[in-house]
């Protein structure tokens, strides 16, 4: 059983330990660049010509760089010290008085020098801002150290350094960076002092990044105002709207790409600068009034939500934000959180290995163990698939076929399908409906299976996208209400009421689906006995504690 455990550690922790090899690659490619630039800045100062400064920056750089490539420092200094000894035949444990005079004259032939020392730390801490591992400030270091503190909120949040560093990193090039920057450019003499004079590779970076913000924000924000649904954002907030919209084809945090939504989310830390931008221009189009009252309240309101959205959708914040949530509401978030750390028991490596279909089916998590299943191939079977709320099984494009488990982009095709599009346009009056059958707590749907482990509420979701009624399907029968001339005269929305009024084609859509889940749920009682017994059983005894509470009255 010990071996078995140390196993399962050893191979979860093996794709980390991949990780470290390119780190170190490209810290040290980031050390180098950041170094000869320095470096060549600073002969281009001293009047040198191109071909000199390249001479003098390569020999500077050099003196930063200690055998083997380490960093130039005192430590690593007196270590090369005591490793030349070694070279030279020296045994400090069989005449250590000459091993010390050894390290001495060469700590005397190649002394300490803080200068180059000072260029060295300078460099790898460029070189850590390049691969997000630099240094937390206090705050963020005081949230990772409670996280090591208290047992088990590392399942829930199992990185800080980087995703924190990742963040900090885009939101600087974002708008709220951009806006940061200009006030204190506006307030703050300290700032303006630093902007004036900075020099070298702080003056580069500290105007770069201000100069990209710019940028960023007033390209994308253009290219936003006339060229709408080109980028995505989060979408509606509201679940049942955003699931509709999401029959359409259409996905959050995409970009438009022909009748393809490729998603950006992973493409950190750009992808918070643009998210922040194309959450700020669905707000501000799904919310026409604010933006007609011109009203200061309502711009830091859109900006406070937009960054709530964007933040709060990411991967690596997912745990933080399930937490929060589970604080406020334990009865709705808690078995969602539980479930995520779950899933967190099974390496994304494996998971990707499933990757490989051209299209791969999302399953419906429900437990614990349904959200660690569904991570593993061939034990994923088990998990009942997502459904559209018109009973299709809902899947996952994936183009790249065998190489999908490396491909970082989701991608989705938009749909020429009239009745999502419709719905889509309907504002979320439509939902999945309640597991618990007649709306009983003692009648979950999804406790019952039959021979093939179907749970019955899948089934009768299923059934209610297949059955036929007249001869038509439910897609058919909504295909056919919707292209009709008396439903395309309804209005979509009722202009001008001081109370929002909701569309008369709402409940057309929301009758035709009724009668087909009608149906579709009395088939399913038929095939599940358990269910239809235990539905009798508690109607029964309902209707005997009714009539139990009539007497009493009487």
């Amino acid at each position: 059983m010990g071996q078995a455990v140390d196993w399962l550690s050893e191979f979860s922790s093996s794709p980390g330990r991949l990780l470290v090899a390119p780190d170190a690659v490209t810290k040290q490619s980031a050390y180098a660049r950041s170094g000869r630039a320095h470096f060549m800045y600073e002969g281009y100062n001293k009047g040198m010509s191109g071909m000199e400064a390249a001479k003098y920056a390569e020999m500077k750089y050099r003196e930063t760089v200690l055998a083997g490539g380490k960093m130039y420092n005192e430590k690593n200094l007196f270590d090369q010290h005591i490793a030349e000894a070694k070279k030279a035949g020296l045994d400090w444990s069989k005449n250590p008085k000459e091993f010390e005079r050894f390290v001495q004259k060469q700590a005397e032939l190649k002394p300490f020098d803080p200068a180059i020392a000072e260029d060295a730390k300078r460099f790898a801490e460029i070189s850590k801002v390049v691969t997000f591992t630099n240094d937390l400030d206090d705050i963020s270091q005081g949230v990772s150290d409670i996280i090591n503190k208290v047992p088990g909120l590392n399942f829930v949040i199992p990185f800080v350094k980087t995703p924190t560093n990742i963040l900090k990193f885009g939101l600087a090039r974002s708008p709220l960076g951009l806006a940061k920057d200009s006030y204190l450019l506006a307030f703050s003499k300290d700032f303006r002092e630093q902007f004036t004079n900075a020099r070298g590779m702080e003056a580069n970076e500290l105007r770069g990044r201000i100069a990209t913000a710019v940028m960023f924000t007033s390209g994308v924000s253009y290219y936003l105002m006339n060229n709408e649904g080109a980028i995505t954002g989060g979408g509606p907030q509201n679940v049942d709207e955003k699931a509709t919209l999401i029959a359409t084809g259409w996905q959050p945090y995409s970009l438009k790409i022909g009748d393809k939504y490729v998603s950006y989310q992973r493409l950190d830390p750009i992808a918070t600068p643009l998210g922040i931008l194309a959450d700020l221009g669905e707000y501000s189009r799904l919310n026409p009034k604010e933006k007609e009252d011109d009203d200061m309240a309502a711009v830091f309101s859109a900006c406070a939500m937009t960054l709530t959205y964007n933040l709060t959708d990411k991967s690596y914040l997912r745990g933080l934000n399930n937490l929060m949530k589970a604080v406020q509401d334990p009865a709705t978030y808690l078995p969602k959180l539980v479930r995520d750390i779950g899933a967190g028991f099974v390496p994304n490596a494996v998971n990707q290995m499933q990757n490989t279909e051209h299209e791969i089916i999302l399953r419906d998590a429900r437990s614990f163990a349904d959200a660690a299943l569904k991570r593993i191939p061939g034990a994923s079977d088990v998990v009942p698939p997502r459904r559209t709320i018109l009973g299709d099984t809902i899947f996952r494009e994936n183009p790249a076929g065998l190489l999908g488990p490396v491909n970082p982009f989701n991608i989705s095709t938009a749909k020429n399908d009239p009745v999502a599009q419709e719905m889509s346009t309907l504002n979320g009056h439509f939902g999945m409906p309640s597991s618990k059958l007649h709306g009983l707590n003692d009648l979950d749907m999804r406790e019952f299976k039959n021979a093939e482990g179907q749970q019955a509420y899948d089934r009768w979701m299923e059934l209610s996208g297949t059955i036929k009624i007249n001869g038509k399907t439910l897609k058919q029968a909504l295909a056919v209400a919707v292209k009709s001339k008396e439903y395309q005269a309804l209005p979509k929305k009722f202009e001008g009421q001081a109370v929002e009024l909701k569309s008369p084609r709402i409940d057309i859509i929301n009758r035709i689906i009724r009668g087909y889940r009608n149906q579709a749920q009395i088939k399913v009682l038929g095939e599940y006995p358990e269910l239809y017994q235990k539905r009798n059983t508690v109607m029964q005894q309902k209707q005997a504690a009714r009539l139990g509470k009539f007497e009493n009255q009487q």
